[in-house]
């Protein structure tokens, strides 16, 4: 289980640094990482497992195998402040808090059983290190995770934008069609939970487009989840990528705080991203007059 980390300092990773070896109890003391393959989920469900595996290893990443030693895990925000409350960590017991000595991994399940809403919208990470004697084991430096926002539902597409998109063919009353739904941890729809979504254009890599007045919802549209956990809409892109250098959009779904801050461990959802064009080029006409016949391979050049 998780423990206090008031004694645990937060380490600086550093590569290539020039490593010590010394003999003791024939054990090698060395300069050793911690590392984890894969982050752990940015959106995790509350009260449900999810796995961590965390490698033990040296500066040429390769893996320590042979010490059995202990490992251990505690909750922080992203900036480094320790969770009041560790019982929001739950470690199975069924998997031990120790390297194996002879892979040099600790594979561990793990869930957090408060959603992140409750702590102020704030981001938790998990520190691993390793409370061991330094004289016998070398520095052993911590590892830090991604940032993981727990969540009790998320939002998930369920038709997709086109990836690319025509906006000055078919007429001002041509759109773009999204549909997504709200869903719980086993994928099941959630019903009867009205949410009011912020519909927000982005760039390709999460950057927002600082004019969204670009970005139009359709008369008839209503962009808030249905009673059956779904919700359908119709948007245009009023401007073409070449307009903002050759960048492509994609749309950002998430519950909107403004109308309701308890729908704040939703999960937003991004669509793929969309190349917005003019129009379709026309193909140039070819010329409709037959070529002239090639001369036979014998034949002399005309003088």
């Amino acid at each position: 289980m998780s423990s206090s980390a008031s004694g645990v300092k937060r380490h600086k990773r550093t590569e290539g640094d020039s490593a010590r070896l010394e003999s003791a109890n024939g054990r090698l003391s060395n300069k050793h990482w911690l590392s984890i393959q894969p982050q752990p989920p940015k959106f995790p469900f509350v009260n449900v497992w999810f796995e961590v595996r965390v490698l033990l290893v040296d500066q040429n990443r390769a893996l320590k195998t042979g010490w059995d030693i202990p490992l251990r895990v505690d909750l922080q925000y992203d900036n480094g402040e320790i969770v009041p409350n560790q019982s929001a960590l739950s470690i199975d017991p069924n998997t031990p808090l120790r390297f194996s000595a002879t892979q040099g991994t600790a594979t561990l399940r793990i869930r957090l059983t408060e959603v992140s809403m409750v702590h102020e919208n704030r981001a938790f990470v998990l520190l691993f290190s390793c409370p061991v004697d330094e004289s016998l084991y070398g520095s052993i430096i911590p590892v830090q995770s991604q940032p993981m926002i727990v969540i009790r539902h998320r939002l998930q597409i369920t038709e997709e934008p086109p990836s690319t998109w025509y906006k000055d063919e078919g007429g001002r009353d041509k759109c773009i069609s999204i549909q997504a739904v709200l869903v719980d941890e086993n994928n099941s729809p959630v019903p009867n939970r009205g949410v009011p979504l912020k519909i927000t254009l982005l760039y390709e890599g999460d950057v927002e487009v600082k004019n969204q007045t670009i970005l139009k919802l359709a008369p008839d549209c209503n962009p808030s989840i249905d009673p059956l956990g779904k919700v359908s809409l119709k948007v245009r892109i009023e401007e073409v990528s070449k307009n903002h250098q050759k960048q492509a959009f994609a749309i950002r779904l998430s519950p909107d705080p403004l109308y309701n801050p308890t729908n704040q461990d939703i999960s937003p959802i991004t669509t793929r991203s969309i190349q917005v064009l003019s129009k379709r080029n026309k193909r140039r006409k070819r010329d409709s007059s037959p070529l002239p016949p090639l001369p036979p391979p014998n034949a002399r050049a005309p003088c």
